[in-house]
């Protein structure tokens, strides 16, 4: 308990620094920034700061927030910059410490402490840890975005729009399917592009995600969905719903 105690408060002091927001000040990361991120990290985290606060003033929306850090990470996240961030995060030591093992699951998220919190709005980092051979089974998500960065390993990553939503599953349209590896990222809104789905290439992956949940209502655990062959004369994909376990027993 100690253990998983003090890594939670080691990632909740290093990947904080991703999504700055008024409840926490430098002060809190003395030690931290002696590290020195490179400008470039300095001029993303100056500009979340910024952005995060007019989202805590009520000046733009969470669906904002997440257009507008998309733009951010467009404009000033290069390719070369994860390995300072790999740096700044001691990333060696958090991948030494992940329990792949946990629970016997192949995926394994580490929650840091909420960054902002009122009522269903929350806005939080976490890390993914996937092993080798296994994946993030396909999932949509409702009242919530998410940013994902990869930080170590090679994962295909599709995303899908979904089209309707019916009583026994979802119709959905693919949108993209990527192979990424270090330093690439993907995004997804409520209201584009909100199911995805993660496959191990190799490698075990870690992921960086940056959340916003409770867009416009309370936000949703993720809807595990099991996609059939698209439809050659539609371009849709049927995809029925699937509790945890038949999804982690399908895709994980």
């Amino acid at each position: 308990m100690e253990n998983n105690n003090s890594r939670r408060k080691f990632f909740g002091q290093a990947l904080a620094v991703l999504a700055l927001s008024s409840t926490f000040t430098y002060a809190q990361h003395t030690d931290f920034w002696k590290r020195s991120p490179t400008s470039d990290l300095n001029i993303l985290f100056a500009e979340l700061d910024k952005l995060t606060k007019t989202f805590l003033q009520g000046h733009v929306s969470g669906e904002e927030w997440i257009y507008y850090f998309d733009k951010l990470m467009k404009r000033h996240w290069k390719k070369d910059t994860i390995q300072d961030l790999l740096t700044l995060i001691d990333f060696e030591k958090v991948a030494k410490h992940y329990d792949f093992t946990k629970k016997g699951r192949s995926h394994y998220e580490v929650q840091t402490p909420l960054l902002y919190e009122k009522g269903n709005q929350k806005i939080h980092t976490k890390l993914i840890g996937i092993s080798n051979g296994h994946n993030v089974p396909p999932h949509a998500h409702e009242n919530m975005g998410s940013t994902s960065i990869v930080l170590s390993g090679n994962v295909r990553v599709r995303s899908y729009d979904r089209v309707e939503t019916n009583a026994d599953g979802l119709l959905i349209r693919p949108l993209t399917d990527q192979h990424q590896t270090v330093g690439d990222w993907s995004s997804i809104s409520s209201e584009k592009s909100n199911i995805h789905w993660f496959n191990t290439m190799n490698s075990d992956v870690f992921l960086l995600n940056v959340n916003v949940e409770g867009i416009s209502g309370k936000a949703t655990p993720g809807i595990r969905i099991d996609p059939k062959p698209i439809s050659p004369d539609t371009g849709l994909i049927d995809a029925k719903y699937l509790s945890k376990q038949e999804a982690e027993e399908k895709y994980g």
